[in-house]
């Protein structure tokens, strides 16, 4: 069975026209609104596709400039995952912050728990960096958990680290997302006994996992396959790739690790069970600079199609989640800026040496702001050893499939878990199951999409 989902795809053209064209088109939403009625099937696959930084001011950007690379004025163009029947909003605040980070949104939307700031996988009785409390706190899973345990398959890719805050929440429990190798870990940790999320990653029944993040599951002293330069960071001595490999093959299931493009196209789907891909040393490149990479890495689109050709074999279906890391009019004083624009960010700097030295904000006449290596300009620095920084504003959820529906309104995010769980029939909520029927025609494919676009939107 073959599944194309390509998100970033534009899939219509509406030029400018008289008031007659504005009124067919409307039409012709509304009988298409008004035909419409609720899946209430049962959602055999479930996959979530999280763009992380794509906030609605980004999806903006992205539709215009799809629009404009099509030789349109890009406004009235439209994205795919626009044209999912069901949209919501949802609050993405952590119960400490107002503003959240990617682990406590992460462990909400799939386990449907709110909770802190920089927490994996436990509720908010935990304590922020404090092993012992493990302890005593309250664990959650996610639906992939939820999903191994009625015998589907599952699988996690990323164009992040497989260690980072949003896979981690699939897999790990955690009281710190930064512990994602044993070096990280702190004396306290390490005397009560805290897991690294690399190694939890290793115990899991994941079945396919790829993405960046080499560095956490290489010991110290081993040079790094593709940047001879560095080295693996584990200080335990332990290969967790090699754990992976001979925890799955004991278990009688036909599984690879692989760690290039050339490995990853040679990867045979009917006879691989279980693939762990680990493409970079940290983070996987971004798409533009993708040609660049040394070794050659995969796209995330054909990194998604790979994990699902895997999946779909198993007849009690899959949950996969899907992570992609995403981050001129005149203004008054007759410059040009962009429409595109962040609170904070390493562009502060040119920002604050333009307003000292001319009194004016940097004049970006000429410049190319679509290269890869532009740095938006920003009003607040951002710190050198910061990764990234969040917004606290609502972002939205769209969904297709069956019980989409049920996704409406202004919601905690924590509510995105409830419904993917109620639609595939997994965790508690299952009352419903006996008489939920399982496609709606022969050729239908079962399957529940739910795009969070911008769960955690930039600042």
């Amino acid at each position: 069975m073959r599944l194309y989902i390509i998100l970033l795809l534009l899939i219509t053209r509406v030029t400018a026209q008289p008031a007659e064209h504005w009124k067919s088109l409307g039409q012709d939403v509304l009988r298409e609104a008004l035909n419409r009625r609720p899946n209430e099937n049962r959602a055999k696959n479930v996959v979530i596709f999280l763009g992380d930084g794509m906030d609605i001011i980004t999806t903006t950007a992205s539709r215009i400039y799809k629009g404009q690379l099509k030789g349109n004025t890009g406004e009235e163009e439209i994205l795919v995952w626009e044209t999912f029947p069901h949209v919501a909003l949802m609050k993405t605040y952590n119960t400490d912050y107002q503003v959240a980070d990617s682990a406590g949104t992460a462990t909400a939307f799939l386990t449907g728990s709110k909770t802190k700031f920089e927490i994996v996988g436990f509720d908010e009785t935990i304590e922020t960096g404090n092993c012992l409390s493990e302890r005593t706190a309250t664990k959650v899973y996610s639906i992939i958990d939820d999903g191994i345990a009625e015998g589907k398959s599952t699988g996690v890719v990323t164009t992040a680290r497989v260690t980072h805050a949003t896979p981690a929440a699939a897999y790990a429990h955690s009281p710190r997302r930064y512990w994602e190798s044993d070096a990280d870990l702190t004396k306290e940790a390490k005397m009560n006994g805290c897991i690294d999320i690399a190694a939890q990653l290793v115990e899991h029944d994941l079945q396919v996992v790829m993405g960046g993040g080499r560095k956490s599951f290489f010991p110290e002293n081993i040079t790094d396959i593709e940047n001879p330069e560095k080295s693996g960071k584990r200080k335990d001595g332990r290969f967790l790739t090699q754990e992976w490999l001979d925890r799955k093959r004991d278990a009688g299931i036909r599984a690879k690790y692989i760690w290039n493009e050339e490995e990853f196209d040679a990867i045979d789907v009917e006879n691989t069970d279980a693939l762990l891909g680990l493409f970079e040393r940290s983070h996987m490149q971004y798409e533009k600079n993708r040609a660049k990479d040394v070794a050659g890495e995969p796209s995330l689109a054909e990194m998604t199609e790979k994990a699902i050709q895997i999946l779909s074999k198993n007849e009690e279906g899959f949950v996969l989640l899907v992570e992609g890391l995403v981050d001129v009019p005149m203004g008054d004083d007759g410059l040009p800026y962009t429409t595109l624009a962040y609170m904070n960010g390493y562009g502060f700097r040119r920002v604050n040496e333009s307003f000292h030295e001319n009194g004016m904000r940097p004049n970006l006449t000429g410049v190319r702001t679509d290269d890869p290596s532009y740095i938006q300009d920003a009003l607040v620095p951002l710190y050198e050893d910061w990764e990234e920084t969040h917004g606290g504003q609502d972002v939205a959820a769209y969904a297709i499939g069956p019980m989409a529906h049920l996704l409406h309104g202004v919601q905690e995010q924590s509510y995105i878990g409830h419904v993917m769980k109620y639609a595939a029939c997994l965790g508690d909520n299952k009352d419903h199951c006996q008489n939920a029927g399982s496609i709606l025609a022969p050729a239908a494919l079962p399957i529940l999409l739910v795009s969070i676009i911008a769960l955690l939107s930039r600042s």
